[in-house]
This record gives structure tokens, sequence and C-alpha cells, in this order.
């Protein structure tokens, strides 16, 4: 397989010009983004990144979702580092696996969290479909459940309010959480075990035959890569939608 990476300081400025394209083409009634989520998947495997204008996420992020549920990798710091728990920022620290509803996830992360979010849809044959779903079993086998502060709070197990971004996801999604014990996802940095890694874990195999692109990269790399495939005629990503909340709509 071809693996190709593009220098990271170039592939860190790709999220931020796509989402300030986003908007340029939505000033002059060129996109019309979706302002609310489709309650399914029309192709069995959706790659999504999420972009915003500043802050951490505007290197982007990657999520993968399959059979329905959203896998999606995080970086988490006690707040005694004075970093929120489950913050996806330039920082290192424990990696947190969430797996959430897809619906339910997406609308958090577009409504709450204010992101703009693409999505690149494959369609995959049976034999691909086993194997994903092979890598995602063999993953969580080395996972053990980790609850954020407002699970905590919620079982009475701690008193407070919590408001770092793994515990407004858990409020909004009642989603499942994880960390591992070792291995390349037991610790986080942006640069390197990022959330690119775990979209790679998954999808990046010969048997799948999917993504040419692996290692440490940013997310940028794979924005690059999946919407150059869904110009290509003949590309692997047959359908893209682009979500992005309308002010005093949805």
């Amino acid at each position: 397989h071809l693996r190709i990476s593009i220098p990271v300081l170039i592939s860190a400025i790709i999220p931020q010009r796509f989402f300030l394209s986003i908007n340029a083409l939505i000033k002059t009634n060129k996109l019309n983004p979706d302002a609310q989520v489709a309650p399914q998947a029309s192709t069995d495997l959706e790659v999504f990144i999420y972009l915003k204008e500043s802050g951490p996420e505007s290197l982007g992020h990657v999520d993968i979702s399959f059979q329905g549920k959203i896998y999606s990798g995080r970086g988490s710091k006690g707040n005694d580092q004075g970093t929120d728990r489950g913050n996806d920022g330039p920082s290192s620290g424990d990696g947190v696996l969430v797996v959430s509803d897809r619906e339910t996830f997406l609308k958090h992360a577009l409504k709450s969290e204010d992101k703009t979010i693409i999505s690149y849809g494959l369609t995959l044959n049976e034999s691909q479909k086993a194997m994903l779903q092979k890598r995602i079993d063999a993953m969580m086998e080395r996972a053990y459940t980790w609850r954020p502060d407002a699970q905590l709070v919620a079982e009475g197990e701690t008193a407070g309010e919590a408001k770092d971004y793994a515990s407004r996801v858990w409020n909004a999604t009642h989603a499942h959480m994880y960390k591992f014990a070792n291995g390349k996802f037991k610790t986080y940095f942006v640069f390197s075990t990022n959330c690119v890694l775990l979209a790679d874990e998954l999808l990046h195999c010969k048997e799948l035959d999917l993504i040419p692109i692996g290692g440490i990269v940013p997310p940028g790399t794979y924005l690059e890569f999946l919407n150059t495939e869904y110009l290509r005629p003949g590309g692997m990503v047959v359908e893209r939608t682009i979500y992005k909340r309308t002010r005093g709509k949805g």
C-alpha cells in the first residue's frame, strides 16, 4: 500500500482553509449545508472531519461511524493540570475512546459544540464489513471502562458541576467511554497518537483496501485525501455531506 504523508505544517492549515472556504461559499449562497443530522447513514462507513475557526479543533478532528456507532479518539488530562478531561487540544494525556450513538453524538457536536462537520461516505462489501467489525472488536478487547466527571456526579460518587468536554458529551449522549491499559492508545498527543491514529488502526489494512494513508499524520492529511477521492471520478468516497449549524435554526 502507498502511504501518503503531507508535511505536518502544511497539513495543519488544511482544516482551517476548508472551514474558511465553506463559510465563504455559504455567504455567497453557493453552498447550503445541512443544519439537521441525517437519522442514519446512507453508506456503510462514514469518516467525519470536525472543523472550527479557532482553538484546538482548528487543526481538525477525525471520527468514524460504522453500524450506527461513532468511534471517537480523544485525549484527557486531569483538571489539576488546568485542562479539561476529554479535551481534544494540542496537548498530551491519557487516550480516551468514546463510543456513542451516531445521530445523538453528531447532533451534540453540531448544535452544542458549534462544529462544522464534513461526512465522507464509503460503501463496503460484505468481506470489508466483516473485517472492519473484527478490527473494532480487537480494539475493544484492549479497552476498559472509564467514567467522566458528569457520570460520576450522576451516579452519586462525587459532587459538583462538570463542564469539561467528556462530561458535556456524556450528558448529551450517555456515550460509553474507555481507556487503554497499554499500547499505542494509552497516551494521546496531537502530533503523534492523535485521533487519526484510531481511524488508521481501524481502516488501514490490506484486507480492507480503503485508506492508503497511515502512521503519524494530522487530520488535515485525511481531509485532503478524502476530499480528493470524493472529487475524483470513480473514487472510493461516494458521498459527501456538510453539516453546519444555521444561526436561528436547528
